[in-house]
């Protein structure tokens, strides 16, 4: 679900991305417990699209996002975190909501 289309250039494959996110469990379709937020933490992340190690969703939905861009994720369970989870963060075979700007691509 787009939020804001944005206005800046266009995220492609090899280019590195930085966004800020919010990722919630899955609570039936709505925002559960929140378990990660880069806003809180003050500062963005930043990986190479198409090429880092990052789970399927993000390879899937940030491609043509345009920088300023808003945008609401359901991730499935095999396209987020999978069987494995996250130690003591995100439970296995759980479905998560992100909420990602694209703040910059270079």
């Amino acid at each position: 679900q787009d939020f804001d289309m944005g206005n800046g250039p266009i995220a492609e494959t090899g280019m590195i991305v930085v966004v800020h996110l919010i990722g919630w469990l899955d609570d039936n379709g709505a925002k559960g417990s929140k378990f990660i937020s880069t806003y809180d933490r003050g500062k963005p992340v930043s990986y190479n699209l198409g090429t880092d190690k990052v789970m399927e969703a993000w390879s899937q939905a940030i491609p043509v996002m345009k920088t300023g861009g808003k945008r609401r994720l359901w991730v499935p369970s095999k396209l987020g975190y999978g069987e494995k989870g996250v130690v003591q963060i995100v439970p296995p075979n759980a479905d998560l909501v992100f909420d990602v700007e694209l703040l910059e691509v270079r």
